[in-house]
């Protein structure tokens, strides 16, 4: 990436007084993206929690979510597309029955 496409993401803090001071750099901004897990159009940095969860009855397992849409990595289909309560539901196994 050139200098010329990344200097008008860069925004720097004032520093008001100090005219010796060095510019601080305060953030990057982001060009719009859409998101590979929810889908949803991201103009921040995509931030996923990754947990190990240990199980009663069943094995430990990685319980991921989606710090922008809120929503767990559903272990079946790999998308973020369930709440905490569906993705539960699933490891126990208590899917309800899609043919009836």
């Amino acid at each position: 990436m050139k200098y010329d496409e990344l200097k008008d993401r860069l925004v720097f803090k004032d520093l008001k007084g100090e005219p010796a001071a060095p510019p601080k750099l305060v953030e990057v901004l982001y060009e719009p993206y859409i998101c590979e897990g929810c889908g949803t159009t991201l103009d921040k940095r995509r931030i996923v929690d990754h947990r190990i969860v240990p199980g009663r009855n069943t094995e430990a397992h990685v319980s991921e979510q989606c710090r922008n849409c809120k929503m767990f990595k559903n272990p079946l289909t790999g998308k973020f597309d369930c709440t905490a309560q569906q993705k539960n539901a699933i490891l126990r196994g208590d899917i309800p029955n899609q043919d009836k």
